[in-house]
C-alpha cells in the first residue's frame, strides 16, 4: 500500500475508482428503470451522478498533485460524499431497501479510501459530517431512516476505515524499521575504527527499539568485553559476559532490558548491544534485532581482520609488541603529563656469545613481555629497533620516573646475567622529539655511569638534554 502515501498515484487509483463507478451507475439506473421508478425514484439524478463522476475522473489525472499536501487527497472522499449525498436528495433512492444497501455499500468504500490514504483517525473525524450530511438527505428524500441507523451505518464504514488505516500505518513502521536496519548496517560498512562503529550502533538501536538506554560492548585482546558506547541516564557495567548466541530478554528497574550478542562469521562473539526501557518489543521487532546483530557482528568481523592487518603492519615480529612505526605514531600524539622512558639491554654482544642468538632474542622477547606486565593498561610498550625499547606511561607525570626506577631495578635484581638501563622523562609540550631525544640521552648517561641502573630527568623535554644524569 506505499501508493497511498504518493498524491499522485492515489489520485490516479481515484480517477479509476470514479470512472469505473460512473459508468456503472448510469447502467445500473438504465437496467433498473421501471423497478427504480415504481419505488418512486427518480433515476435523472443517478444519472447524473455517474456522469459527473466519470468527468471527475477525466480531469483528476491533470491536477498537480505532485505539488499537493498527500492530504490533499481527502478532496476525493470529499467530492465522492457529495455526490452521494446530492444524489439521495434528487433520486431518493434509499425510499427502497435495494438503494439503501447499495447507500451503505458506497459509504463503506468512502472510508475505506480514506483509511487507505490517510492517518489514522480521519476516518472517525470524517464521520461526524458524513453522518450529518445522510441525515439531512434522508430526512428530505422521506426515506425511513432513522438518524441512530444513519450514525450506526457511518460508524460501521468508519470502523472498517480505521482498521484499514492501522494496517497501513502498521505495514509502513514495519517497512521503516526493515529500512532502518538497512541503512545502519551499511552505514556501519563506512566505518573502519570499532569505536565509531560502536557509536553508529548505538545511534540505530535506538531508532529501532525506540529505547533511551542503549549500550555496546567490544571484545578486548584480554577477553573482557567492554563498554565500547552508551548512551541514556542507565550506569552501565564497564563489563559485561559475552553471552549466548542468542537474543536475551529480562525485566530491569528501567522497564525490559534486551541483550543483542554481536556473532561473526564463524560463530566467534564480536560484541554485545545491551537496550533497555519501558518498550515491549513483539516478533517482528525481535527478528529485526536479530538481522541487525548478525550483520553488526559480520562487520565487527570485518574491522577485527582489518586491525589485524594493520597491526602486521606496526607490529614487531620477534617480541609482539609495537615495532618502530607505531612508536612513531605513539610519540607524534604525546600529551603533557605523558612520560617517556627508553629501555636498552647492558650487554646484547656477551649474551649473544654465551647463549647464540636465539638466546639473545629470547631475553629480548622476556624483557618485552616484562615491560608490558609492569605498565598499566592504556600505557604503550614498543621496539625501537635491536635491543632498545621505548614507553609511552599515559597521563603518569613525575610520578611515572619513579616508576621507571623501579621497573629497572626489579629486572636487573632478577637477572643479573642480562640487565638494562633506562632514561626517562616527562613531556611538557613543544616537540615529542625532543622528549625522546631527551629520555635517550639520560639513558646513554645511565650507560656510561655503570650499567644496570635509571637515569631521570623531571624538567621540561627542551631544556632535557642539558640536565640528562640528574
Amino acid at each position: 500500500m506505499r501508493w497511498a502515501d504518493d498524491p499522485r498515484q492515489a489520485a490516479r487509483y481515484a480517477a479509476c475508482a470514479f470512472a469505473l463507478a460512473g459508468p456503472l451507475t448510469v447502467l445500473g439506473a438504465l437496467l433498473n428503470m421501471d423497478r427504480l421508478q415504481s419505488g418512486g425514484t427518480s433515476i435523472g439524478p443517478i444519472i447524473a451522478a455517474g456522469v459527473v463522476a466519470i468527468v471527475i475522473a477525466a480531469i483528476i489525472p491533470w491536477l498537480p498533485w505532485r505539488r499537493w499536501s498527500p492530504r490533499a487527497t481527502m478532496v476525493l472522499p470529499v467530492l465522492a460524499m457529495a455526490m452521494t449525498v446530492a444524489s439521495e436528495i434528487g433520486a431518493r433512492g434509499s425510499r427502497t431497501s435495494d438503494g439503501a444497501m447499495s447507500t451503505a455499500a458506497v459509504v463503506s468504500i468512502i472510508f475505506v479510501w480514506i483509511g487507505l490514504t490517510q492517518p489514522r483517525w480521519w476516518p472517525c473525524a470524517f464521520a461526524i459530517p458524513s453522518v450529518i450530511g445522510l441525515s439531512i438527505a434522508f430526512d428530505v428524500e422521506g426515506a425511513n431512516i432513522s438518524v441512530a441507523s444513519t450514525a450506526n451505518m457511518v460508524i460501521f464504514a468508519a470502523i472498517i476505515g480505521e482498521l484499514v488505516a492501522w494496517v497501513k500505518q502498521s505495514d509502513k513502521a514495519r517497512g521503516d524499521d526493515l529500512g532502518l536496519v538497512i541503512d545502519g548496517t551499511s552505514e556501519l560498512r563506512s566505518e573502519t575504527d570499532r569505536g565509531a562503529a560502536a557509536r553508529r550502533l548505538v545511534d540505530t538501536v535506538v531508532a529501532l527499539l525506540r529505547v533511551p538506554n542503549v549500550a555496546v560492548y567490544l571484545p578486548e585482546p584480554d577477553g573482557r568485553f567492554a563498554l565500547a558506547a552508551a548512551t541514556g541516564t542507565v550506569p552501565w557495567e564497564a563489563e559485561r559476559p559475552a553471552g549466548g548466541g542468542t537474543i536475551n530478554v529480562r525485566a530491569v528497574t528501567v522497564g525490559t532490558e534486551l541483550s543483542i550478542p554481536l556473532v561473526g562469521r564463524s560463530g566467534a562473539p564480536r560484541g554485545l548491544v545491551v537496550a533497555a526501557g519501558r518498550r515491549r518489543q513483539d516478533e517482528f521487532m525481535l527478528r529485526l534485532a536479530r538481522i541487525l546483530g548478525e550483520q553488526a557482528g559480520y562487520q565487527l568481523d570485518d574491522l577485527a581482520q582489518f586491525d589485524a592487518l594493520a597491526d602486521e603492519t606496526r607490529r614487531d615480529p620477534l617480541t609482539g609488541v609495537g615495532n618502530r612505526r607505531f612508536a612513531d605514531e605513539v610519540l607524534r600524539d604525546l600529551r603533557s603529563g605523558d612520560a617517556v622512558g627508553v629501555v636498552d639491554l647492558d650487554d646484547l654482544r656477551g649474551i649473544n656469545a654465551r647463549l647464540g642468538h636465539q638466546g639473545g632474542d629470547e631475553v629480548i622477547r622476556a624483557i618485552a613481555q616484562y615491560l608490558v606486565d609492569s605498565v598499566r593498561t592504556n600505557d604503550v610498550v614498543a621496539r625501537l629497533g635491536g635491543d632498545e625499547f621505548v614507553m609511552v606511561l599515559r597521563d603518569a607525570g613525575d610520578d611515572a620516573l619513579a616508576l621507571v626506577a623501579r621497573i629497572v631495578a626489579e629486572w636487573n635484581d632478577a637477572h643479573p646475567d642480562a640487565t638494562f638501563s633506562a632514561g626517562a622523562t616527562v613531556h611538557r609540550d613543544g616537540d615529542p622529539e625532543a622528549t625522546l631525544r631527551a629520555a635517550d640521552t639520560a639513558l646513554y648517561t645511565a650507560k656510561r655511569a655503570g650499567r644496570a641502573r635509571a637515569t631521570l630527568v623531571s624538567v621540561p623535554a627542551e631544556d632535557a638534554s642539558a640536565a640528562a644524569g640528574f
